[in-house]
């Protein structure tokens, strides 16, 4: 092989493993979730159901940097409002 044949080898296998490195890093983090997670549910609900589901996410996923929770109340006539 000539040297340049070699330097230009030498330079394309570099790229290729660059090029399988960030393929990498990309599938990796398409199957991460990331960012902000809303949920509304009553203050009873959200008291005793959402504690150990939104605990397990995060565990889960920690790259979910913010939470987002608003209770609602529940009136006598059944309508939901903001608590």
């Amino acid at each position: 092989m000539t040297d340049a044949r070699e330097e230009f080898h030498r330079h394309a296998v570099l790229m290729l493993r660059e090029a399988e490195q960030a393929e990498t890093a990309i599938r990796r983090r398409l199957g991460e979730l990331t960012g902000t997670v809303r949920c509304t549910a009553v203050v009873a609900t959200m008291q005793f159901a959402m504690r150990e589901i939104v605990a397990g996410f995060l565990v889960s996923y920690p790259r979910s940097k913010r939470m987002n929770v608003e209770r609602r109340q529940r009136n006598d006539a059944g309508h939901v409002g903001r608590a």
